[in-house]
């Protein structure tokens, strides 16, 4: 949130602490904040210790949510010097029930040691919240 609200813009969030808030209500605050873009960001896990790296989903044949998704996956990458795994599209909850473009960032892999110590990091997640809003400026100021 800080780092959008430097660059500008108005920020809304969906929930501010760890409390679960359901995915059709993040969808519909999303909505009825009538937001540019939506982004839910997670951290990842898999049955295996050896695989790590960022994701950035959008829904598939949204060509404005491919388009935020490769914005932000390159900052991320960028921002962290993280493994780069793409911008697959996905039938996310959060992402088919928005109305603006939306993205879901896997910002790393829990079940890999290195990359679990890096996502606790706070200096790590400063990096990781400079690449998101680095990419959502890049798309929204890069729309026609």
């Amino acid at each position: 949130k800080g780092e959008l609200e430097l660059l500008g813009f108005d920020v809304v969030l969906t929930r501010s602490t760890d409390a679960d808030v359901d995915l059709s209500e993040r969808a519909r605050i999303a909505n009825e904040a009538e937001g540019d873009c939506f982004v839910s960001i997670h951290c990842n896990a898999l049955d295996r210790t050896d695989y790590e790296g960022i994701f950035t989903y959008y829904y598939p044949n949204s060509t404005r949510g491919e388009a935020l998704a490769k914005q932000v996956q390159a900052g991320v990458v960028e921002a962290t010097g993280g493994i780069g795994r793409g911008t697959p599209s996905a039938n996310f909850q959060v992402l088919r029930e928005t109305t603006m473009p939306a993205v879901l960032v896997e910002t790393g892999f829990m079940t890999h040691p290195g990359e679990l110590a890096r996502l606790c990091d706070p200096n790590y997640q400063q990096k990781i919240a400079l690449g998101i809003a680095n990419g959502i400026d890049a798309y929204l100021n890069t729309r026609t």
